[in-house]
């Protein structure tokens, strides 16, 4: 294999694969703040129950 084609091999693994990877977490950065909503939702209703 020519050096150029491996050096575009590895130019073209060096920019893909942070991308990748960084797609990957932004759509997963919701990971754990639904639950967290969903527990302050469930606690608001609870003290809102209480006080009435």
């Amino acid at each position: 294999m020519a050096p150029e084609t491996v050096l575009v091999l590895l130019l073209f693994g060096l920019v893909t694969v942070p991308l990748v990877v960084g797609a990957v977490a932004f759509l997963n950065r919701d990971g754990g703040e639904t639950e967290r909503v969903e527990e302050l939702e469930r606690r608001v209703e609870e003290l809102e129950s209480e006080r009435e």
